[in-house]
Protein backbone atom coordinates (compact mmCIF):
# COMPACT_ATOMS: atom_id res chain seq x y z
CA UNK A 1 0.00 0.00 0.00
CA UNK A 2 2.81 2.43 0.86
CA UNK A 3 4.55 1.68 -2.46
CA UNK A 4 1.27 2.21 -4.35
CA UNK A 5 0.67 5.55 -2.60
CA UNK A 6 4.28 6.62 -3.21
CA UNK A 7 4.13 6.25 -7.00
CA UNK A 8 4.58 9.66 -8.61
CA UNK A 9 2.36 8.75 -11.55
CA UNK A 10 -1.40 8.63 -11.02
CA UNK A 11 -2.69 5.04 -11.01
CA UNK A 12 -6.34 3.99 -11.07
CA UNK A 13 -7.54 0.40 -10.77
CA UNK A 14 -11.07 -0.19 -12.02
CA UNK A 15 -13.42 -3.14 -12.36
CA UNK A 16 -15.22 -4.36 -15.49
CA UNK A 17 -18.06 -1.91 -14.81
CA UNK A 18 -15.47 0.92 -15.10
CA UNK A 19 -15.82 1.75 -11.39
CA UNK A 20 -12.85 2.72 -9.26
CA UNK A 21 -11.60 -0.06 -7.02
CA UNK A 22 -8.63 1.94 -5.77
CA UNK A 23 -6.52 4.92 -6.78
CA UNK A 24 -3.25 6.28 -5.45
CA UNK A 25 -2.48 9.68 -3.99
CA UNK A 26 -1.18 11.08 -7.31
CA UNK A 27 -4.50 10.18 -8.98
CA UNK A 28 -6.49 11.69 -6.11
CA UNK A 29 -4.46 14.91 -6.43
CA UNK A 30 -5.83 15.34 -9.98
CA UNK A 31 -9.27 15.58 -8.38
CA UNK A 32 -8.29 17.33 -5.17
CA UNK A 33 -4.88 18.95 -4.77
CA UNK A 34 -5.42 19.04 -0.98
CA UNK A 35 -5.85 15.28 -0.65
CA UNK A 36 -3.73 13.50 1.94
CA UNK A 37 -1.64 10.41 1.06
CA UNK A 38 -3.51 7.39 2.36
CA UNK A 39 -6.63 9.49 2.98
CA UNK A 40 -8.68 7.16 0.79
CA UNK A 41 -7.89 4.28 3.13
CA UNK A 42 -7.47 5.66 6.61
CA UNK A 43 -9.51 8.79 7.20
CA UNK A 44 -12.51 10.78 6.13
CA UNK A 45 -11.29 14.03 4.71
CA UNK A 46 -13.15 16.86 3.06
CA UNK A 47 -12.18 17.82 -0.44
CA UNK A 48 -13.50 20.22 -3.05
CA UNK A 49 -14.62 17.50 -5.48
CA UNK A 50 -17.56 16.51 -3.32
CA UNK A 51 -20.06 19.29 -2.78
CA UNK A 52 -21.67 18.09 0.48
CA UNK A 53 -19.00 18.74 3.13
CA UNK A 54 -21.40 17.95 5.99
CA UNK A 55 -21.98 14.37 4.84
CA UNK A 56 -19.20 12.05 6.11
CA UNK A 57 -19.66 9.82 3.07
CA UNK A 58 -18.72 12.83 0.90
CA UNK A 59 -15.00 12.38 1.38
CA UNK A 60 -12.14 11.04 -0.68
CA UNK A 61 -12.95 7.48 0.39
CA UNK A 62 -16.26 7.96 -1.46
CA UNK A 63 -14.37 7.78 -4.78
CA UNK A 64 -14.20 4.00 -4.36
CA UNK A 65 -17.06 2.64 -6.45
CA UNK A 66 -17.47 5.83 -8.50
CA UNK A 67 -17.48 5.52 -12.26
CA UNK A 68 -14.07 6.53 -13.61
CA UNK A 69 -15.79 8.76 -16.20
CA UNK A 70 -17.61 10.64 -13.40
CA UNK A 71 -14.47 11.34 -11.40
CA UNK A 72 -12.19 11.92 -14.40
CA UNK A 73 -14.49 13.15 -17.22
CA UNK A 74 -11.48 14.33 -19.26
CA UNK A 75 -10.37 10.69 -19.46
CA UNK A 76 -13.58 9.73 -21.30
CA UNK A 77 -12.19 9.78 -24.84
CA UNK A 78 -8.98 8.07 -23.77
CA UNK A 79 -10.93 5.38 -21.92
CA UNK A 80 -13.13 4.72 -24.93
CA UNK A 81 -10.08 4.29 -27.15
CA UNK A 82 -8.56 1.92 -24.61
CA UNK A 83 -11.77 -0.10 -24.30
CA UNK A 84 -12.17 -0.41 -28.09
CA UNK A 85 -8.70 -1.90 -28.35
CA UNK A 86 -8.88 -5.37 -26.83
CA UNK A 87 -5.12 -5.74 -26.56
CA UNK A 88 -3.81 -6.58 -23.10
CA UNK A 89 -1.90 -3.31 -23.02
CA UNK A 90 -2.59 -0.04 -24.82
CA UNK A 91 -1.61 3.64 -24.62
CA UNK A 92 -3.25 6.90 -25.67
CA UNK A 93 -2.55 10.58 -25.04
CA UNK A 94 -5.01 13.12 -23.68
CA UNK A 95 -4.90 16.62 -22.26
CA UNK A 96 -6.76 18.70 -19.71
CA UNK A 97 -6.54 21.99 -17.89
CA UNK A 98 -5.43 21.94 -14.26
CA UNK A 99 -5.40 25.35 -12.57
CA UNK A 100 -5.74 27.01 -16.01
CA UNK A 101 -2.66 25.22 -17.33
CA UNK A 102 -2.91 22.77 -20.22
CA UNK A 103 -1.43 19.44 -19.14
CA UNK A 104 -0.74 16.40 -21.29
CA UNK A 105 -0.94 12.80 -20.11
CA UNK A 106 0.04 9.47 -21.54
CA UNK A 107 -2.66 7.02 -20.41
CA UNK A 108 -1.68 3.36 -20.27
CA UNK A 109 -4.09 0.54 -19.73
CA UNK A 110 -3.28 -3.01 -18.80
CA UNK A 111 -5.28 -5.96 -17.56
CA UNK A 112 -4.44 -7.12 -14.06
CA UNK A 113 -1.97 -10.00 -14.15
CA UNK A 114 -3.63 -12.79 -12.18
CA UNK A 115 -3.15 -16.39 -13.24
CA UNK A 116 -6.16 -17.50 -11.17
CA UNK A 117 -8.32 -14.99 -13.07
CA UNK A 118 -9.92 -14.08 -9.75
CA UNK A 119 -9.11 -10.41 -10.33
CA UNK A 120 -10.29 -9.10 -13.68
CA UNK A 121 -9.50 -5.46 -13.00
CA UNK A 122 -7.86 -3.01 -15.32
CA UNK A 123 -5.01 -0.75 -14.30
CA UNK A 124 -4.87 2.76 -15.74
CA UNK A 125 -1.67 4.68 -15.22
CA UNK A 126 -1.13 8.26 -16.25
CA UNK A 127 2.20 9.89 -16.93
CA UNK A 128 2.40 13.67 -17.08
CA UNK A 129 4.18 14.43 -20.37
CA UNK A 130 3.56 18.19 -20.33
CA UNK A 131 7.28 19.10 -20.26
CA UNK A 132 8.00 16.76 -23.18
CA UNK A 133 5.12 18.26 -25.20
CA UNK A 134 6.35 21.81 -24.53
CA UNK A 135 9.88 20.86 -25.64
CA UNK A 136 8.52 19.19 -28.79
CA UNK A 137 6.44 22.29 -29.58
CA UNK A 138 9.42 24.60 -29.03
CA UNK A 139 11.62 22.41 -31.25
CA UNK A 140 8.97 22.33 -33.99
CA UNK A 141 8.54 26.13 -33.83
CA UNK A 142 12.32 26.63 -33.98
CA UNK A 143 12.66 24.30 -36.97
CA UNK A 144 9.83 26.13 -38.71
CA UNK A 145 11.48 29.54 -38.11
CA UNK A 146 14.86 28.39 -39.44
CA UNK A 147 13.31 26.64 -42.43
CA UNK A 148 11.38 29.82 -43.25
CA UNK A 149 14.57 31.90 -42.92
CA UNK A 150 16.54 29.48 -45.11
CA UNK A 151 13.85 29.24 -47.81
CA UNK A 152 13.18 33.01 -47.89
CA UNK A 153 16.82 34.06 -48.01
CA UNK A 154 18.14 35.40 -51.29
CA UNK A 155 21.70 35.10 -49.96
CA UNK A 156 23.68 31.88 -49.86
CA UNK A 157 23.60 30.05 -46.52
CA UNK A 158 26.01 27.40 -45.36
CA UNK A 159 26.62 25.63 -42.12
CA UNK A 160 30.17 25.34 -40.80
CA UNK A 161 31.40 23.24 -37.91
CA UNK A 162 34.44 24.43 -36.00
CA UNK A 163 37.07 21.82 -35.13
CA UNK A 164 38.96 22.36 -31.86
CA UNK A 165 42.32 21.07 -30.62
CA UNK A 166 42.92 19.57 -27.15
CA UNK A 167 43.22 23.10 -25.67
CA UNK A 168 39.76 23.99 -27.00
CA UNK A 169 41.29 26.35 -29.59
CA UNK A 170 39.69 26.41 -33.06
CA UNK A 171 42.09 24.85 -35.60
CA UNK A 172 39.91 24.09 -38.61
CA UNK A 173 36.35 23.99 -39.89
CA UNK A 174 34.15 21.61 -41.80
CA UNK A 175 31.38 22.45 -44.29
Amino acid sequence: LTVFESLSDPVIIMNQQKEIIILNHAAMELVDAKSIPGGVYYRHESNRFFSDKSNPSSCSSAVIGCAVADLFPWLGKALEQLIENHAREHMVECNLYIDKEKRYFEVKSAGMLDISEKYTSTIRSLRDITKRKKIQTALHDSEKRFRKLFEASIEGISLHELIYDSNREPVDYRI
